[in-house]
């Protein structure tokens, strides 16, 4: 009886041993890797700001990049400025919020208080992008991680509000800091000037609305 016990409980752990060789088999497949997406040509390591260095088998699920104009009037609000970030998702369908999008598609998330929601809405930059002038935008990109994703997805209804000092700013600058790029600071306060200021003091920002996530994004207006 002791033998077939230890017969049974070896088998067990075997089956479960097989079975989390292939579990860890298929999270290793689940995202594709530096080296295919520079293959694809999906990705250009000259545009991302990382808080440490990628390896060619790192994972990748989706690219951020955060947008400030300290001058930007959108959808007849005031002229103080609008912040935003731009989601590129790659290899599978994915939820963002409440914003379903499909593989190697880019889209836009912003908040606002002027719009009959306050909260996140989607895709209104990349719709008024023609409205948008390049010399007064500055953005950062960063890639988000395979092992990143499910936490950024995660957080974005804690930010689905908008207020004065809870703005558009507030909302890109912590979403940018949960997808694990350089980390930048967020004041009680927000404003798109003063986030501008610590783009420009990250090393890689640049100057325009021609990166192509954001020229390729979604124009398809709707809110979380």
């Amino acid at each position: 009886m002791k033998k077939i016990l230890c017969l049974i409980s070896l088998s067990f752990t075997m089956i479960i041993g097989i079975l989390t060789c292939e579990i860890k088999a298929m999270d290793k497949t689940k995202y594709p890797t530096v080296r295919e997406l520079l293959n694809s040509g999906d990705l250009d390591l000259r545009e991302l700001s990382m808080a440490e260095p990628l390896s060619l088998e790192d994972t990748i699920a989706a690219s951020i990049s955060i947008y400030t104009n300290p001058k930007l009037k959108i959808s007849s609000g005031a002229s103080l400025g609008h912040s935003w970030i731009v989601i590129k998702n790659y290899n599978q369908t994915r939820t963002y919020g409440t914003y379903s999008t499909q593989a190697n598609k880019s889209f836009t998330m912003g908040t606002f208080g002027n719009k009959g929601y306050n909260g996140i809405w989607y895709n209104v930059e990349s719709a008024e992008r023609s409205n948008i002038v390049a010399s007064d935008t500055f953005y950062l990109k960063t890639a988000i991680m395979g092992d990143k994703i499910s936490t950024f997805r995660n957080s974005i209804a804690s930010y689905n509000y908008w207020n004065v000092g809870q703005n558009c700013a507030y909302f890109a600058s912590n979403m940018w800091n949960k997808a694990g790029g350089s980390k930048i600071s967020v004041n009680t306060i927000e404003t798109p000037a003063s986030l501008a200021s610590k783009i420009k003091e990250k090393s890689g920002y640049k100057t325009g609305i021609s990166d192509v996530d954001f020229v390729n994004a979604s124009k398809s207006v709707s809110h979380y």
